[in-house]
């Protein structure tokens, strides 16, 4: 679902035998890992010179971000993420009851173009838009009068 936006209205993919996508996003940095798999491709020769779509280059020139294609890479790139701090200042924290007597809290940021690496945190995070609001497009960036705001669930890892 949402996929018309990087394959069109009929949200096919030709030329792959049970093909499956992968994108994983980390949670604090995201960093972004493609991968894909499949039991068969057709055969250019058999099928009229019609090439299978090349999918990873479809999606990414759509995300407009850079991704990882090796599994190993990404997983080892996840014990960075306890040291990420988000972008911006820090505006308000609060704490919510969650489930089975569980807090939650939270951290509220404001940025802007000029807060160093958030022009490119904010390049990932938009790609969220095309797999889930139908029709999304992305915001210019560049314009200094958008202030973001963004919302983090602060985590206590237990080692």
């Amino acid at each position: 679902e949402f996929t018309h936006q990087f394959f069109g209205d009929s949200e096919g993919i030709f030329g792959y035998v049970d093909l499956r996508v992968d994108i994983y996003y980390s949670a604090s940095r995201l960093s972004t890992y493609f991968g894909m798999s499949y039991t068969d491709k057709v055969d250019p020769k058999k099928s009229g010179g019609v090439q299978p779509d090349n999918v990873q280059k479809i999606i990414q020139e759509k995300l407009e971000v850079e991704f990882g294609t090796n599994i190993d890479d990404f997983v080892s790139s996840l014990s960075k993420e306890s040291s990420f701090r988000p972008h911006g200042e820090l505006l308000k924290c609060f704490t919510v009851d969650g489930e089975e007597n569980c807090k939650q809290t939270f951290d509220v940021y404001r940025a802007d173009v000029s807060v160093p690496g958030f022009q490119q945190y904010h390049q990932k995070m938009q790609t969220f838009i095309l797999w889930f609001i139908d029709a999304a497009s992305f915001i210019e960036v560049d314009d200094e009068r958008w202030e973001y705001f963004t919302i983090f669930e602060r985590v206590v890892s237990n080692g």
